[in-house]
């Protein structure tokens, strides 16, 4: 009787899992690695999301800094694997682009110059890089007072002097000069939204979008943007929303720049994910006054 029960004790230890029983025992893994990879992912977007946030608010502090210590912002840098990476560009056409006259090869469509600012470039062409290695943008308002030949807000002292000897065809800020003359002015727009453009047109404003720059005014108000164009860099910018921002799907050229919260495809603006700081001229007034390099 009790060698029976041994062997039934036996059968009962070793008969092993049925079908079933490894079944829910594989449900049960897959969930937890499922939960986990989840998590892992989403604990990894953060990160990056973080990482790029930061770059962003880092290259915006350099390049007020860059202007404390020089009184100008600099010229972006050109398109990756063209002329000198990693430097601002100036034009080179006649007159060609100085410090002391401020023009730019590119205004709106160029890239962070690293070298200029002093900045350890994250890869090795010279050009800062998001999280998700896409060379970071930069783009600084065009700025004229009708001085011949002269861009104000990356000239050596072009704020100070603004309006001095220009002949400004805004009749509103004509009679301005300095930082009133810059603080009138129309400058770069940020948007919650693409404008409307009429066909083969470049937008002009936010247009019926909301202007994030100045909401209390039909003119715009940023200096500068620094911006990446987010995780989709290289499959995104189909929708209009990205699309107004320059990228590599993009050849727009104008003052106008979108942002908002992360959206799909099936959103009005289509997908979008690209991430953007900006300055206003009275951040750069302030920084300038107490660098004495203003009134």
């Amino acid at each position: 009787m009790s060698m029976r029960r041994n062997l039934t004790s036996k059968r009962i230890i070793f008969r092993g899992f049925t079908l079933v029983e490894m079944a829910i025992v594989l449900v049960i893994i897959g969930l937890t690695i499922g939960t986990l990879t989840a998590t892992i992912s989403a604990q990894v977007e953060h990160r990056d999301l973080s990482e790029t946030r930061n770059t962003l608010e880092n290259i915006k502090e350099s390049l007020l800094g860059y202007a404390m210590a020089n009184g100008r912002l600099p010229c972006p840098a050109q398109t990756p694997g063209t002329g000198i990476i990693g430097v601002e560009y100036f034009s080179g056409g006649s007159p060609a682009g100085t410090s002391a006259n401020g023009l730019c090869g590119q205004f709106y469509d160029g890239f962070v110059p690293a070298a200029t600012l002093g900045l350890s470039p994250a890869n090795t062409s010279g050009y800062i890089l998001d999280a998700w290695n896409n060379p970071i943008r930069y783009a600084v308002f065009d700025l004229s007072d009708g001085t011949v030949s002269k861009d104000l807000l990356t000239a050596t002292d072009g704020i100070k002097n603004a309006n001095i000897n220009g002949t400004s065809t805004d009749a509103s800020c004509s009679t301005k000069s300095g930082m009133e003359f810059v603080g009138c002015m129309s400058l770069l727009y940020v948007c919650d939204a693409s404008p409307t453009a009429a066909a083969g047109d470049v937008a002009a404003d936010c247009g019926t979008a909301t202007s994030l720059s100045r909401s209390t005014s039909s003119r715009g108000g940023v200096v500068f943007v620094v911006y990446s164009t987010g995780k989709n860099a290289a499959t995104g910018g189909t929708g209009k929303d990205e699309a107004a921002n320059p990228n590599s799907n993009s050849t727009n050229n104008d003052p106008v720049f979108v942002s908002h919260d992360p959206s799909g495809s099936g959103a009005a603006g289509g997908e979008f994910d690209d991430l953007m700081v900006w300055v206003s001229p009275n951040t750069i007034f302030a920084r300038l006054v107490q660098a004495n390099k203003l009134p």
